[in-house]
């Protein structure tokens, strides 16, 4: 799985016209996360279409990048995506980026991004 992550300035109507580019070249949004970091807000989105969604993107004048991602369930209680964390800064894994997909019946979906994927993938396949 990719994430594709958007930084652009902080202004009113920024994530309208990002999805709107997208919806413009029939490119689905499976999710979407958008944040707020001083004066610039950074939109990460997921899609099955992350390729020509990326090109769109960069075509479209916003500075783009996409990333792997490993997908792993935990279960919705507290704690949980606190542990998980955990054991990845305790083998020195560093997390670059990390989206709550979907949450149902317990369980959450939770897409992460890290410096050293094969190994977080290893540490955390007892998870899934």
């Amino acid at each position: 799985m990719n994430i594709i992550s958007v930084v652009t300035t902080d202004q009113m109507g920024a994530v309208a016209k990002i999805t709107g580019l997208l919806s413009e070249h029939n490119i689905d949004i499976e999710s979407i996360n958008v944040q707020v970091i001083g004066a610039d807000g950074v939109v990460h989105i997921t899609t099955a279409q992350s390729q020509e969604a990326l090109e769109v993107l960069i075509q479209g004048g916003y500075q783009a990048i996409t990333a792997d991602a490993l997908l792993i369930r935990i279960e919705d209680v507290p704690g949980a995506l606190a542990k998980v964390s955990q054991k990845l800064a305790d083998q020195n894994i560093n997390i670059r980026s990390m989206t709550m997909m979907q949450r149902n019946m317990g369980y959450n979906l939770v897409a992460i991004s890290t410096d050293n994927n094969a190994k977080a993938s290893e540490l955390l396949e007892a998870i899934n």
